[in-house]
């Protein structure tokens, strides 16, 4: 949406500084929702091996018991 579409009036360069304003909010944003994301995607791949690595040792405890 540029600064005429949403109802700015413009005057000068002023409409240019708006537009490149809001596509660098809009950037900013995009940039932090990937961020977001891939972070979280982090952290379950993170809890997945923690899971793991704890079924193992109770596993690795359990047949050091029954031997």
């Amino acid at each position: 949406m540029n600064a005429l579409e949403a109802g700015l009036s413009c005057f000068g360069g002023f409409c240019v500084l708006a537009d490149s304003f809001a596509l660098r909010g809009k950037l900013r944003r995009e940039k932090c929702n990937m961020l977001q994301k891939s972070l979280v995607g982090m952290v379950l791949m993170v809890n997945i091996r923690k899971k793991k690595a704890n079924l193992e040792e109770k596993n690795a405890t359990c047949c050091k018991n029954l031997l």
